[in-house]
């Protein structure tokens, strides 16, 4: 996690400048106006000087991190970790690819990254993910989610895990389960299944949504 930046309201630079003086420069009126001048006179009369500056470069620092950065400063960061923000998408959305495409630039394909990366994209929706394997080079996923997903957000989840997975293996299937799924007995203790629906979706269970093949 980044450290915050300290307030520079909250740091006395004019008095450890003081303090730093040799022993001969100290007390003279000239060398202290000097001081004043870069650093921030006493009674702010004179020129902010350096707090000025360091107000300005952390204000710079704080709008090119995740945390804080909003509007243009986040195109900024999806140019550098090459994550393009589509026409019309909120910064709210936005930020959950950013955060998933630092992952999926780290990505080394393994289900522990993989799922990561998915939470981070489906923050808010996403509540596991599972994976299975597909002999000879292949695996499946699937996806709890709590709530079901738009075109964008189903769009997005294929993109970025064909993106992320190792070179060379198959994505044999791509799953999204919503609570609670349809399941024919209506009895599996884990998820809480429920069978069929009276069309209200209210009763029974939502079909899983299978995304790849």
């Amino acid at each position: 996690m980044a450290t915050p930046t300290p307030d520079p309201a909250t740091i006395d630079h004019l008095a450890q400048a003081r303090g730093r003086l040799l022993s001969q420069w100290k007390g003279r009126p000239s060398i202290d106006l000097v001081l004043q001048l870069i650093f921030g006179d006493d009674a702010a009369a004179l020129s902010g000087g350096f707090r000025d500056v360091e107000g300005l470069v952390a204000s710079l620092l704080d709008g090119r991190r995740l945390t804080t950065a909003v509007g243009v400063q986040l195109d900024g960061l999806g140019a550098i970790v090459g994550q393009t923000r589509l026409g019309g998408e909120s910064d709210a959305d936005y930020l959950k690819k950013l955060r998933a495409a630092v992952l999926r630039n780290k990505s080394d394909g393994t289900e522990a990254d993989l799922a990561a990366m998915i939470l981070a994209l489906l923050d808010g929706k996403a509540t596991a993910v599972t994976g299975f394997d597909c002999p000879p080079a292949a695996f499946k996923l699937v996806v709890a989610v709590s709530a079901a997903l738009t075109a964008a957000e189903q769009a997005a989840l294929i993109e970025f895990v064909l993106a992320a997975k190792g070179a060379g293996i198959g994505v044999c299937g791509l799953a999204v389960l919503a609570d609670p799924t349809f399941h024919w007995d209506g009895t599996a203790p884990n998820p809480p299944y429920k069978s069929f629906d009276d069309g209200t979706a209210t009763v029974g269970g939502f079909w899983a949504l299978y995304l790849l093949p």
